[in-house]
Parts: C-alpha cells; sequence; structure tokens
C-alpha cells in the first residue's frame, strides 16, 4: 500500500480501512510520502503555519464532510474523490464538527483531537492532490489546527481581520490568527535549539 501512496494512485475502500486502523504516527509518515501538489507549502521551504490562513475567503469553493464511523467516513470520501477532480465546482475539502473542540466538552463527546487528525489524513490520501484540505482554525484551534498540517492538510481556513464573524465554518476571529502567529513566533528549529 505504501507504494501506491508513494506515487498517488487512487486507493480502493479496502485500502482506506486499513489505513484508518493503523497507528496515527503510522498514518503521517504514510502522508509524508504521497506526492505533493505543486500549491502545497512547504515547512523545509520555510512556510509558517501563518503563511496558510487567508484574510478572506476566495476561491476555491469548498466541500464539508461530517465525522462518522470509519467505514461510512472512507465511502463518502472514495465518492466525492471523482466529484471533487472532475467537476471544478469544489477544489477543498474540511471536516465539519458539530462545534469547537476547544470549548468545554463532555465525556459523552463523539470525535477527539485524535479523531480529527485521522480524518484529515484519510482526506489527503484519498482526495487527488490538487484538492486542498482544510483544517479549519475556527473549530480545532490553533495548536490543533497547526498540528494538522503534519497530518495533510494544506490550509488553516481565514481569519476574519475586520471583526466580522460570517457564518462560515472556515472563518476564525483575528485573535486565533494572533494565537498563531505567537505559536509559530516560539517554535524551536527543527534541528533543535542553538547552542551558545
Amino acid at each position: 500500500m505504501a507504494e501506491k501512496v508513494a506515487v498517488g494512485s487512487d486507493l480502493c475502500l479496502a485500502e482506506a480501512l486499513a489505513l484508518s486502523r493503523i497507528g496515527l504516527v503510522l498514518l503521517a509518515k504514510m502522508v509524508q510520502i504521497r506526492p505533493k501538489s505543486s500549491s502545497a507549502c512547504s515547512a523545509a521551504a520555510g512556510c509558517l503555519p501563518i503563511d496558510r490562513v487567508a484574510s478572506r475567503p476566495e476561491l476555491p469553493r469548498y466541500v464539508g464532510q461530517s465525522l462518522a464511523d470509519w467505514d461510512t467516513f472512507c465511502r463518502t470520501l472514495i465518492a466525492m474523490r471523482g466529484d471533487l477532480s472532475s467537476s471544478g465546482s469544489a477544489r477543498a475539502w474540511y471536516p465539519i464538527l458539530g462545534q469547537p473542540l476547544d470549548q468545554e466538552r463532555g465525556c459523552e463527546d463523539d470525535f477527539t483531537g485524535v479523531d480529527v487528525l485521522r480524518a484529515i489524513a484519510l482526506a489527503r490520501l484519498l482526495l487527488p492532490a490538487e484538492v486542498e484540505v482544510r483544517a479549519p482554525l475556527a473549530t480545532l484551534g490553533a495548536k490543533l489546527a497547526q498540528v494538522a498540517l503534519d497530518f495533510g492538510a494544506s490550509h488553516l481556513g481565514y481569519a476574519a481581520v475586520d471583526g466580522q464573524l460570517p457564518d462560515d465554518p472556515l472563518v476564525a476571529p483575528a485573535a486565533m490568527l494572533d494565537e498563531l502567529l505567537n505559536g509559530c513566533l516560539r517554535t524551536l528549529p527543527r534541528d533543535g535549539p542553538k547552542q551558545p
């Protein structure tokens, strides 16, 4: 299966379900070996998470998908695959959550941050490379959204810089943009702290 992922071949439902059951670290590694689209921003090229936030919603249009059991989730992604690559009407995907993950949540909540990261990774592995996978700041929060970039997310949504929040799941308050920026500035380089 790793060979198919490495060359960007479409995965079948059985392969998708097998991926939905592997460990999160291995799933992230599978995402890393997938060919990148020409518009993907690379961390190695110095692209920070803040660079993946737009100031206002622009093209491409997008389609959201609710999280469900992994069989239903993977079947829906595979069904979307053809529509997203051929129709041109929707060129981005994002996970739909009932409420932001950072809000007070009880033990009875259906999905965790791990589930969301798994959903984002599966979307990146099952959808065509030219389709953006978005990890919306507004629902994931700044910290999980940044982690989602290592699981295949290519975009973090939009910031409402004018203070107005339209009824759009991909638009986050400007304060969240500040939190993301401050988190980026505190991040250590990948090769560790500099020695004196």
